[in-house]
């Protein structure tokens, strides 16, 4: 009994407070049709440049035609990634991926830049959702980067290592019983994101420079609002990995997240009911989403700082999974806010068809 207990316990404390899915169908309304915002979508008019390792690993051998005078047009509503083609020519060497050091000028043109709670900003890259990746930027240099590509590598780490492959390749014991895990080589700090649902292998990385691990997070309403963003890419990231469409952003899902995120803070609760009794749908609804179809996945804890250690929990949750990758989905609004309760920071994904 004593270790049942001990079991229940040391299990509860791993999940913080993340809890099961929510979903429903039910006949409603079809779904708004949404239109691009204008300046979605790439010059055909411009310069050509030179192709580095950077593009080459964002969009294979293609022929970089950028418009210089024209905006970088930030978060435009999701597309279908391209289909993966092969292995891009330099990712099989470290120089495939972001060297730590580099000018953030040689970087190319990125399609968002977010704020983090911490010293550093992310340039990102999601474009084509099965090439994903945040630049760590701090003072004009790269300091870090994700990927969850299915072709990295990154000091012989590469997608599909068991964690006991990538604990021999790293040289250090790994504890293998966890899907998130955390190793130091080289002054970087490199977090392993494994799939705990296909054998536990590796499906992304995140390297930082170990200087700058540690900080305390700070909060304002850019960085949440970029965290719902990073973590809506994410979804995108694992569902083009599963050959699924991506689903498109809807700020009234967002708002309806938001609310119920800032109903359980503020009533000290975690559940997909409201203090009012509500459900997601009932939420979505008053926030003027038309939905036929609605799931929501919730998730706090004082881990979740950067939205891919929150994606990646949700991600191993069968549960949660089962919502994240279901092939009837069509739209997303990710709210989250902070939390000076232990939860830490709280997320809400309303998906929706």
């Amino acid at each position: 009994m004593k270790r049942f207990l001990a079991t229940i316990i040391t299990t509860a404390t791993i999940l913080t407070c993340m809890l099961a899915l929510s979903f429903k169908t039910e006949a409603k309304c079809s779904n708004p049709s949404l239109q691009l915002p204008n300046g979605c979508g790439q010059s055909q008019n411009g310069w050509q440049q030179q192709l580095p390792f950077w593009w080459q690993f964002l969009f294979g051998n293609k022929p970089a035609v950028i418009n210089p005078a024209a905006p970088c047009v930030t978060d435009c509503p999701a597309t279908p990634p391209p289909a993966s083609t092969t292995r891009p020519e330099g990712l099989d060497h470290p120089e495939g991926l972001p060297r730590i050091g580099d000018d953030a000028s040689t970087l190319p043109t990125p399609d968002a830049i977010h704020p983090t709670p911490y010293s550093f900003d992310f340039y990102i890259y999601h474009s084509n959702y099965t090439r994903l990746l945040f630049v760590a930027v701090q003072d004009g240099k790269v300091v870090g980067f994700f990927t969850d590509a299915d072709d990295f590598e990154y000091a012989g780490l590469t997608p599909g290592m068991t964690c006991a492959q990538a604990s021999a390749t790293l040289g250090i014991s790994l504890d293998c019983t966890k899907s998130t895990l955390k190793a130091t080589r080289g002054g970087m700090e490199i977090s392993l994101f494994f799939d705990s649902s296909d054998g536990g292998v590796l499906d992304g990385i995140f390297v930082l420079d170990k200087s700058l691990a540690g900080q305390k997070p700070v909060y304002t309403q850019a960085v949440l609002e970029a965290n719902e963003r990073q973590s809506f890419y994410l979804v995108n990231g694992r569902r083009a990995a599963h050959g699924l469409p991506a689903l498109t952003w809807n700020d009234n899902a967002r708002n309806s997240a938001r609310a119920h995120c800032k109903d359980m803070n503020d009533r000290g609760f975690f559940s997909h009911t409201g203090s009012d009794g509500s459900n997601a749908g009932t939420r979505m609804t008053r926030q003027g989403v038309n939905w036929r179809t609605y799931g929501e996945n919730i998730a706090c804890g004082g881990s979740y700082h950067l939205a891919m250690f929150c994606n990646f929990a949700l991600y191993n949750s069968p549960s949660h999974r089962k919502i994240m990758l279901h092939p009837d989905f069509t739209h997303l609004g990710v709210g989250v806010i902070d939390s000076p309760r232990p939860c830490g920071i709280y997320y809400a994904q309303n998906y929706y068809r």
